[in-house]
């Protein structure tokens, strides 16, 4: 009945994705982002599953987590 992640270790992805303009877009039910033409803008090895290295362990009393990104 709580919300949040459950507790444990999480691989984490961070996306993006932007129009042709470069302008955010949001995915919503209605309109795909592919229908928008939308791309994502963060690099694979942040956004792609396969390959992302970023890591978060939830614990009990939750918390935030930042990911400090490098265009490198």
């Amino acid at each position: 009945g709580a919300t949040g992640a459950v507790l444990g270790a999480y691989k984490v992805t961070i996306s993006r994705l932007i129009d042709p303009a470069g302008k955010p877009v949001v995915a919503t039910s209605e309109t795909p982002p592919a229908n928008l033409g939308a791309r994502e803008s963060i690099l694979p090895k942040y956004s792609d599953h396969a390959v992302s290295t970023l890591k978060c362990t939830v614990a009990a009393g939750g918390g935030t987590f930042d990911f400090k990104l490098t265009s490198r």
